[in-house]
């Protein structure tokens, strides 16, 4: 597939980065805090990636467990979003194909980013992410269930401003089977609801190692 899904994503969240940031979150925080993170050695000096951080929530969570902390941002407006909450974190604000590092992480996060890639690309990017993460390193992916698994460009409903971007769905098989087929082995799954008036969607969480 041509490149277009990466322009067509930038404007998107570069359009939608206000309604993120004013959006009312705490009840999402407060699983993040205490259930997603509570089993994982967030030891202060750890190295952890975020691709795609978005508004920059969780940035600011893993500054303050004293994580040394980078982070891959495609958005220009996201990005300045991520440095006004953590502004200790090192934003890269570039398409995380045009990434190198030569040190390594002990934790890789996506969070509602996989699905942002057209399957052929979500392939690509786990192997180039397989070799950034050590060998004892844990990946922790998120997207959403579907029941049946499609791609294409469609308009994010639940905002305001209904931009198109790229989004592929996942079913719960297909999300597993793809990390499975790149190497990673599945240590550990977990489940979110998120419901209210515009959102009514259930996440998957799968933290895996290599």
């Amino acid at each position: 597939m041509k490149k277009d899904y990466i322009k067509e994503n930038k404007n998107a969240y570069d359009t939608l980065a206000h309604e993120y940031e004013n959006r009312n979150y705490a009840v999402q925080d407060d699983f993040y805090q205490n259930i997603m993170f509570k089993d994982l050695d967030f030891t202060k000096g750890k190295k952890i990636l975020e691709i795609g951080p978005g508004r920059g929530a969780r940035l600011k969570n893993f500054c303050d467990y004293g994580l040394d902390v980078t982070a891959i941002e495609l958005s220009s407006e996201m990005s300045k979003l991520c440095l006004e909450k953590a502004p200790r974190a090192k934003i890269i604000n570039k398409n995380v194909f045009d990434c190198e590092f030569k040190d390594k992480f002990d934790f890789i996060y996506m969070e509602a980013v996989i699905h942002n890639f057209p399957i052929t690309e979500a392939e690509k990017l786990l192997d180039v992410i397989y070799n950034w993460l050590k060998d004892d390193g844990i990946l922790i992916c998120t997207t959403t269930v579907d029941e049946i698994e499609k791609e294409g460009y469609q308009e994010k409903q639940d905002y305001d401003n209904k931009i198109k971007r790229f989004r592929h769905h996942y079913t719960e098989e297909s999300f597993k089977n793809l990390f499975i087929k790149h190497n990673y082995k599945i240590k550990d799954k977990k489940y979110k609801e998120e419901i209210d008036k515009d959102r009514k969607k259930l996440w998957q969480i799968l933290y895996l190692t290599k």
